[in-house]
């Protein structure tokens, strides 16, 4: 792989999140991250680096420590933007936009994509907007999810988690059992 002064994430900016699809035998493949501050500049998944080149086109890349592996052709780079999603002692903080509404959504974090059905409208505070069907796990612990209600844009979620944490139960040593 040559040198990648002429890649198009060279003027994009460090911590710019972005989307970008490549061609692959099987079809596109779309993969969200951010780009880095490396030199050359590289986009973090949660999964694996990527790495684009324009020399014989513009091609995609995955680095790994000791390799770079083609992956195909680029065919499209958008910027996007990330919100904040609040986990509250209330519940989910649920976006203006989505109170209300009644359908489809598509959830996917770092584990599971589930495709659930809302079919009572989303309140205010409403775990369903992170889990689809229910309450949030007290171990819940990802840092980001997507979310595209059906017909709708898919948005990015950075998940700030202002719960209370579970009051620990005294251990022996604690200066509660240890009382006369």
């Amino acid at each position: 792989m040559s040198d990648t002064h002429s890649s198009p994430l060279q003027t994009i900016p460090a911590n710019t999140r972005i989307k970008l699809t490549w061609g692959t035998p099987t079809g596109p493949t779309t993969k969200t991250g951010t780009v880095t501050d490396s030199t050359p500049k590289r986009i973090r998944t949660n999964d694996r680096t990527l790495q684009i080149t324009n020399t014989a086109g513009t091609i995609v890349w995955e680095t790994t420590p000791t390799e770079t592996i083609e992956l195909g052709p680029l065919r499209s780079l958008e910027i996007t933007t990330t919100e904040p999603l609040y986990l509250t002692d209330e519940g989910t903080t649920v976006p203006s936009y989505f109170v209300g509404y009644e359908g489809f959504l598509t959830i996917v974090d770092s584990r599971d994509r589930i495709d659930a059905r809302i079919p009572d409208g989303l309140q205010e505070y409403d775990d369903r907007v992170l889990t689809g069907f229910g309450p949030l796990p007290p171990t819940y612990d990802e840092t980001e999810v997507e979310i595209t209600s059906w017909g709708g844009p898919t948005r990015i979620f950075e998940i700030i988690d202002e719960r209370t944490p579970p009051a620990q139960s005294p251990t022996k040593d604690s200066p509660e059992t240890n009382r006369p």
